[in-house]
């Protein structure tokens, strides 16, 4: 590793550790009841509430974003301000056990993380490009919204993007080119959910090192998945990793036919692959919301309260903005600590004053771009789905088993509590959470067919996995150290919970060991391009600091969703690509006049009273995404043909076609056609491996 990566990490990892304790004077009086006294959640709320300014600014077009980025530094000076007089010292002293047990949770989770994306950091797999090219558009914009990465001339309207908004701010912020910052913000992330996930656990199991425990059940543990793979005969070295993600088949039938799966992740799955897509980002959001949560019911100060209040509802609208599937079952948390807090506390009317606050400031928060937002096209409507039992029970059989014996059969005697109460919050909600997508499901890209089910198994199971993991994980094992006290036969009891720990650790492993396993032999690096050529690092670092849109050529077979190679400069760049990776716009698409009108007219499909509702309303999701493929498709066909003309056709076609799509750059690689035009400059890139990029700039045109 080289020595301005080590730099580079520690530019990222001490001020931001630093930024924790600038605040801690502001979160401890909000997060008394946490054993860090909001430490973690201090660092976290920071990033969210500066980021949300600047998106919130931005997205109005009243303050660009190389100004926006100031909000974060500036909150952490504002807190810096309230040490002198705050109690903070004595707070410090009171608590210091819990404080480092928190810190030494961030540090430690981010450098192992750091380490993990070290040995893999090129971003080139999975759906890291499309993480990757929203990071660099945010990390470049002005103005929000910025125009569609692969497809420009297009406002990217159709994604939530609030998440690699934030680490695109950051990146800007510590001056880290995206294609490295990537590799900094995935750790980072993993680091502020394990650390406020720990800090939440501590709190409802009451202990330091409990709370270790249920950040690892919840954050860390897997399922048991992989006892299926031993008993069909695979070696213990070779578990297939991605099956852990793929657990539920979506029929009734395992293993499916056609291999259609749902899509089952769980929280070490999704910070050990280093996709840094929206559910990503929402694992540190849903911790932190819960620890809000927590406190409305918890705090004593009616000014604390009033303040958490109003917080919850402005991070509803930041889950909308982060990943909108998350806002039913969170918002109705945040609704249910307030009635709770209400119910219970003598002198109400501040709470529930700061109630409506926080109420209109989660639909303020979200407005300006649901504004804007176009939908990807499918629909949804009640059906009843039964998942493939035994399977269900493999990715749910560990948290049901401690969640019978710690709910069920109540084992340990506990006072009742507000801790209490909260833990049977979460349990509920997250109930609800695994139950709905077997009678109800909203498409996405996959509404029709058997994968129907697939995007709503994936976010609902997620998030249950969430809700009831913290619940049922801290209520066993405070349970299990009540009832444990003074029992010598308490001991096989333990020796059961770590041989279960070790059980579902077995998943995780498997994919920690595929993802680090093979890579780093030539050199740790934090460097996102490294699988690209010498001469490409360049033409990149020249692009970044232009404006304008840059046209690639693609390969002739262009229908594929998973190539990093379409378009690799723009997305490691942050400019805008002409046409990139047409496969990934044409299942993700974009909606548009054609789409809207179509939309419009679906219910004149409901005055024939012979169709059933459940025909009515595939008909209507069909004339839907037909309009939008049909016209998507066309927009792609016609970008194709401009573009291969722009490489093969004469001087005068490309002359027209570059200014009539408003491109300013086109790349040239060795085997293509030579472009020599007066219409536009060369800048050639060699490198010390022999590569070599042309990029023509567009003058006088």
């Amino acid at each position: 590793m080289s020595s301005s990566d080590i730099a580079l990490i520690l530019r990222w990892l001490v001020p931001l550790w630093l930024l924790g304790w600038a605040v801690f004077p502001v979160s401890r009086r909000l997060f008394s009841f946490l054993p860090d006294q909001g430490l973690a959640v201090g660092r976290v709320l920071v990033i969210l509430l500066g980021a949300l300014a600047a998106f919130w600014l931005a997205s109005v077009h009243v303050l660009p974003l190389s100004v926006g980025i100031l909000f974060v530094p500036a909150m952490a000076i504002g807190g810096a301000l309230q040490w002198r007089g705050s109690g903070a010292r004595a707070a410090i002293k009171e608590a210091r056990k819990s404080l480092v047990f928190s810190d030494c949770v961030f540090v430690v989770a981010m450098l192992f993380f750091v380490w993990v994306r070290l040995r893999h950091p090129s971003i080139n797999d999975l759906e890291k490009p499309m993480d990757l090219a929203l990071l660099s558009q945010s990390a470049k914009a002005q103005m929000l919204p910025f125009e569609h990465f692969w497809f420009a001339g297009v406002d990217f309207t159709n994604y939530y993007f609030f998440g690699p908004f934030m680490g695109g701010l950051l990146a800007r912020l510590l001056a880290t080119p995206a294609p490295y910052a990537y590799n900094l913000v995935q750790p980072l992330f993993c680091a502020l959910f394990l650390s406020v996930l720990w800090s939440l656990g501590a709190a409802l199991a009451r202990s330091k090192w409990l709370g270790l425990g249920v950040m690892a059940l919840v954050g860390l543990g897997g399922h048991l998945e992989p006892l299926r793979q031993l008993s069909q005969g695979k070696p213990l070295g070779e578990l297939d990793w991605w099956k852990t993600s793929r657990v539920i088949p979506s029929g009734s039938v395992y293993p499916p036919a056609n291999d259609s799966f749902t899509i089952t992740e769980y929280p070490a799955f999704t910070q050990l692959i280093g996709d840094a897509h929206a559910h990503f980002y929402a694992l540190a959001l849903a911790m932190t919301h819960f620890c809000v949560c927590l406190g409305i019911i918890r705090v004593q100060s009616e000014r604390a309260r009033v303040g958490l209040v109003v917080i919850g509802g402005a991070l509803v609208g930041v889950v909308a903005l982060t990943n909108t599937w998350d806002v039913p079952l969170y918002g109705l948390l945040w609704a249910i600590c307030v009635f709770y807090s209400v119910r219970k506390d003598p002198k109400p009317q501040l709470t529930q004053n700061a109630a409506y606050a926080g109420f209109g400031l989660a639909a303020v928060a979200a407005l300006p771009f649901f504004l804007r937002f176009r939908s990807q096209i499918g629909g949804g409507g009640f059906e009843l789905w039964i998942p493939h039992l035994f399977s269900f029970a493999l990715f749910w059989g560990g948290w049901l088993a401690l969640g019978i014996i710690a709910f069920g059969f109540e084992i340990g005697k506990l006072v009742p509590s507000r801790e209490g109460d909260f833990r049977r919050m979460l349990l509920a909600l997250g109930v609800i959470a695994v139950v709905f997508p077997s009678v109800y499901f909203i498409g996405g890209v996959f509404a029709g067919g058997e994968a129907r089910h697939q995007d709503t198994v994936f976010k609902f199971y997620l998030q249950g996995w969430l809700l009831a993991g913290v619940a049922v994980g801290s209520e066993f094992l405070l349970r299990l150290r009540v009832w444990s006290r003074g029992k010598s036969f308490s001991v096989p009891a333990w020796i059961g919970v770590f041989a279960l720990a070790g059980v579902l650790s077995l998943a995780p492993y498997a994919t920690f060991k595929t993802r680090t396993q093979g890579y780093g032999e030539d050199g740790l690096s934090l460097d996102g391009g490294k699988w690209l050529s010498q001469s490409d690092h360049k033409a990149i670092e020249w692009l970044r600091d232009q404006s304008g849109v840059v046209v690639e050529k693609l390969d002739q077979n262009n229908a594929g969703d998973y190539d990093a190679n379409m378009g690799a400069l723009a997305t490691q760049s942050g400019l805008p690509g002409f046409l990139c990776w047409p496969g990934h716009v044409r299942s993700w698409g974009f909606q548009n006049d054609a789409t809207l009108e179509a939309m419009k007219k679906t219910p004149e499909l409901g005055s024939d009273s012979s169709i059933k509702p459940e025909e009515l309303r595939a008909k209507m999701l069909e004339a839907v995404r037909n309009a939008q493929t049909d016209s998507v498709n066309r927009q792609i066909d016609e970008r194709t043909r401009d573009l291969n003309t722009i490489f093969s056709g004469s001087p005068e076609e490309r002359k027209k076609l570059v200014g009539k799509n408003g491109i300013s750059f086109v790349v040239v690689r060795p085997g293509q056609p030579p472009m020599a035009d007066v219409n536009f400059e060369s800048h050639e890139f060699t490198g010390d491996d022999g590569s070599l990029t042309i990029i023509l700039e567009r003058r006088g045109f």
